[in-house]
């Protein structure tokens, strides 16, 4: 198994894992020589790897997109091929199927690829506070709270403000 390094810090980490080598602690292995079989030089910086690790920066966005296509692609040519036999197999013209997978296939893979760098991109964010979200006031600063913690009795249906036997709520 090969350990990635970020390229700046390669020619550390070989000589660090030389020493652990030198000293016993990597278990199965006895030749200090080994180190740079064992350690796989990244192509990236460690400086470049944080700026993509941040939100919102050109870099990480970059990374996100490129990423994007490739799922986008895989699914843009299933959904584009399903669209053409099928309606290929309904009756129509071959023109005509073709101008619809494609549209169908541009209409997957585009909402795969946002939603894809989307997602991405919200993963880098911080851990949101769930007490002072907008949520979470409405729902501790309402009756809410009370609506969900009540039972099933007719007292829950009170707190939310219908009236028994009438229809509607009303």
């Amino acid at each position: 198994m090969q350990i990635e390094v970020p390229s700046d810090k390669y020619d550390g980490a070989i000589q660090a894992m030389e020493h652990r080598i030198g000293k016993g602690r990597v278990p199965g292995i006895s030749d200090p020589g080994q180190a740079k079989q064992i350690m796989l030089k990244g192509r990236f910086a460690h400086a470049q790897v944080r700026i993509i690790a941040r939100f919102g920066t050109v870099e990480s966005l970059t990374c996100d997109a490129a990423n994007g296509v490739r799922l986008a692609g895989t699914s843009m040519g299933i959904s584009a091929a399903v669209a053409f036999a099928t309606a290929i197999w309904s009756g129509e013209d071959i023109q005509d199927a073709l101008s619809k997978s494609c549209m169908t296939g541009l209409q997957i893979g585009s909402t795969a690829w946002v939603t894809n760098v989307l997602c991405a991109q919200l993963g880098r964010t911080g851990p949101v506070d769930v007490r002072n979200s907008p949520v979470s006031r409405l729902y501790f600063g309402s009756g809410l709270r009370r609506f969900a913690s009540a039972g099933r009795g007719e007292d829950r249906w009170r707190l939310a403000g219908f009236r028994l036997g009438s229809r509607c709520g009303a």
